[in-house]
Order: C-alpha cells, then structure tokens, then sequence
C-alpha cells in the first residue's frame, strides 16, 4: 500500500494513523512528537503485514481456536489456521481482511468490515470507531450478528507497545492461564502486575480476575499510558517476546479456547449473539508524563 491509502487524525498534540486496507489496523499513534505504540515501518506497510503494525482489531473472537475446530448447537466449525508457524486459528479474522473507510471528520474515523458466512459460518458486520483526544485514543470496536441463527463472539485488541529495560506494567490481576485447558494459577512474582512490574523476564500469557484497568510506564522516555475497557473485560493477554524491543498489553472479553471449553464458550466470557445483536469493547488510552 502507499501512503495515499493511510488515514491520519489530529487533536492537539495527538497523532493517529489508520491502516484500514490492512486489518483495519493502527499504524502509528504518537503524543507530543513520541511514538506511544510501536510504529508500523515501510516495510510491513508495503507487504500489507498486520503483524507489523501499531495495533489490530480482534473479531470475531480473540486468542485461539485449538486447531480451528469447534461445535455450537450442533455445527461443526473448521478455521483455517491463518499464522504461519500455528496448528490454531488465531486472533479471529478481521486482521486479515482489508476494512473500508465508511466516515471520518478530524478527530475520528470509523472502519466497517462486512464479513459473508464462509468458514466462519456467520454473516457479520465489524465496526471499529477511533476518536483522539489532546490526551489519548478511544477505540471502540463492536461486532453484529447479521444472521438469523445464534452466533459465538468475542473481541479484542492487540496494541504493540515499545519496550525498554526500564518499562514498567501495573493491572490488577488475580491469576494466569498457564495451559488452554486448565484452570486459571496464581501468578508467580515475575508476572504479579498488582503492584507495577519491570517487564524483565519474557511472557505470552492471558491473565484471569483483570479490573479492566492497567499502566504502561516508559520513565526513561517520560510518559506513560493508563489503558482502560468499558464495559471492563476480566481478562488481559501480556506479550512480551525474550528477544524483541515490545510488549502487547491485549485486553480481551473471553478465555482462550472459550468455544472448546463451553458450548459457543458462554461459560467463559463469549457471547451469545442472536439476530441482530451486538458486542462491543471499547478501550481508552489516556497519555501523561510520567512522574515516579
């Protein structure tokens, strides 16, 4: 894509750039001249790689599909696996769909995604609508059944954040899923975020009793981020790769594998959409100075 096909939105000092044909993704959010989120380069933009950029939707669901295969109300469910490397179906679809441009002003856009039943034997409607502030992003991201039988569904995000020795994350948490299948653990000190933790030791790993409110702190660059969800979601993802220079802070309405672990994983934080019905996550990313 060229830059022509980017989408950029001003408030004060805020920055935000779109990259909707890709995933309907973020490829830069910076505050005061300062890259907040890792910024998407040349080349991913070029390749049309979600995986490079700033930020993308999670929809229909968010994690993983063991395998790609589930049942609900007695329909076989086969996803394609869409990461190379991967046995499972992962991060939903919309990440891999280009999204149109349906409204924008300065200030705010809004992205839709029209996704016919296909392997995801759902017809769906995706929404994402972004509106900076002087102060932060609000990225609200919603998904409608448009169909006329039940459908699973859940949403997240997927920021990429810059990483630095000193980075630091606090979210109240109580527990972190340690296999898909078993039960939530009490997180070892390493990865206990109830305080505020350097991000010291490399972690891939959804986290269970979240407020829906966390803090990214960067004191060596001065500034820091206070994420939050309404409604609040319970659970968060933490990425933080041994090698690599970022850290994904995901907050997400449901548990790994919730459509294995439940019927349509209503148990474990889906939804159960009838016609017409929609869910909707919305985040908030409010940038300060930091001081500490």
């Amino acid at each position: 894509m060229n830059q022509d096909d980017l989408v950029e939105l001003r408030a004060g000092d805020t920055r935000l750039t779109l990259a909707p044909a890709i995933g309907g993704g973020v490829a830069s959010l910076a505050w005061r001249g300062r890259e907040i989120l890792r910024p998407a380069n040349a080349a991913a933009l070029a390749k049309g790689d979600p995986l490079g950029l700033a930020n993308f939707p999670l929809v229909p669901f968010a994690g993983r599909i063991t395998q790609g295969r589930f049942s609900f109300n007695g329909r076989d469910v086969i996803l394609p696996v869409n990461l190379a490397g991967e046995v499972d179906a992962i991060h939903g679809q919309g990440w891999r769909l280009p999204w149109r441009l349906a409204g924008r002003t300065d200030k705010s856009a809004t992205l839709r995604l029209d996704h016919p039943a296909g392997d995801w034997p759902w017809t769906y409607q995706a929404l994402q609508h972004f509106t900076v502030t002087e102060a932060g992003l609000v990225h609200a991201l919603s998904v409608t059944n448009q169909g006329s039988a039940p459908m699973p569904a859940g949403l997240g995000l997927h920021p990429y954040f810059p990483r630095d020795p000193d980075t630091w994350l606090e979210a109240d948490v109580d527990g972190v899923v340690l296999t898909p299948a078993g039960p939530p653990a009490p997180p070892p000190d390493a990865w206990d975020w109830r305080g505020g933790r350097r991000l010291t030791l490399p972690v891939d790993n959804q986290f269970s009793g979240w407020s829906g409110a966390a803090a990214i702190g960067w004191p060596s660059r001065g500034h820091k981020v206070t994420l939050w969800t309404s409604p609040a979601v319970s659970r968060l993802v933490v990425y933080a790769p041994a090698a690599g220079d970022i850290v994904c802070v995901e907050p997400v309405s449901h548990q790994l594998d919730a459509v294995n672990r439940s019927p349509g994983g209503a148990a474990h934080g889906m939804e159960i959409l009838g016609a017409g019905q929609s869910l909707t996550l919305t985040a908030h990313f409010q940038i300060s100075q930091f001081e500490g």
